[in-house]
């Protein structure tokens, strides 16, 4: 299974609270309309069913110290 907090686009919130992000530069730029700032895509919301990287985690990208060239793909394996 692929996890969110193994992908090199993961954001972790200072404290958990459920609003870790993701940082892919795929999804497209959000902005608060009333400070201007940049709005966070978050985890629960992209991997959702009707979300950019879905149940699948389409845009999953492991992160470099992960990867094992000696090892087989641990993520491509069902659960």
């Amino acid at each position: 299974m692929k996890l969110c907090r193994d992908c090199q686009h993961y954001l972790a919130y200072e404290n958990w609270s459920g609003l870790d992000s993701c940082e892919h530069p795929f999804l497209p730029k959000k902005v608060d309309v009333i400070r201007g700032q940049p709005l966070p895509h978050y985890c629960s919301e992209v991997r959702g069913s009707q979300g950019k990287c879905g149940p699948d985690a389409l845009l999953f990208e492991p992160h470099e110290d992960l990867i094992d060239e000696d090892e087989p793909d641990r993520y491509e394996e069902a659960v």
